[in-house]
């Protein structure tokens, strides 16, 4: 999985290049988030981090 704020004006391109890099990775974007997504939407980034570990 690769993670990163929908919002992040700087890195996003750099994300998705390095999510479709990896085989069979997963781009999860936190929707109201910028580079800081653990900050901006804490609830959102630690579900998309639990749902990974679950899955």
């Amino acid at each position: 999985m690769v993670l990163a704020g929908a919002q992040d004006d700087i890195h996003l391109r750099a994300v998705r290049r390095l999510a479709s890099g990896i085989p069979d990775a997963h781009l999860r974007l936190v929707p109201r988030a910028t580079h800081t997504s653990y900050i901006d939407d804490t609830d959102t980034f630690y579900h998309l981090i639990r749902a990974f570990i679950n899955a």
